[in-house]
């Protein structure tokens, strides 16, 4: 128990999280908290005692993957819903867009804007294959018209 009266084993709901986790581990100020695949570590006083009548549920799936993902409350205050990935290398742009996809799925986002670029179509082609191979996605739009923005896919998640 830590000095605001957090158990391992409790239900929890994380700022700015529409569902209730469940504490694995105090760490001092400190607590990872489970939401069925993902693991999230945050400071205690992001964290408040789940009312079980008015949120989800989301209990830790047995023998699954799970990611553990770090994040300060700051980071969860402002979400854009849209990323800009010009100028960047494939596996750069890759490793931001998978992070940000995580983020948005962890705020319950529904749409999102990626910038990718018209030039080359190499960006392009890589943020496509890696967005058809992710199981978080439900649609992938086309692009919208080159003329009007350039370069822009928007993807809607599950």
């Amino acid at each position: 128990m830590n000095s605001q009266g957090f158990h391992e084993g409790d239900r929890v709901i994380v700022f700015g999280q529409p569902m209730q986790g469940e504490i694995l581990k105090i760490m001092g100020s400190k607590a990872m908290v489970a939401f069925e695949n993902i693991r999230l570590t945050v400071s205690v006083s992001q964290l408040t005692k789940a009312n079980h009548a008015t949120a989800a549920v989301a209990r830790p799936k047995k023998n699954c993957g799970s990611r553990i993902v770090n994040e300060d409350k700051a980071e969860w205050m402002i979400f854009n819903t849209s990323i800009d990935l010009h100028g960047m290398h494939v596996q750069e742009a890759l490793a931001a867009l998978d992070k940000f996809i995580d983020k948005a799925i962890l705020l319950g986002q529904a749409r999102l804007k990626i910038i990718h670029g018209k030039g080359t179509g190499t960006l392009r082609q890589a943020v496509k294959t890696y967005l058809q191979s992710h199981g978080n996605i439900k649609k992938i739009s086309n692009d919208m018209p080159w003329e009007d923005y350039g370069g822009v896919t928007i993807v809607t998640l599950k």
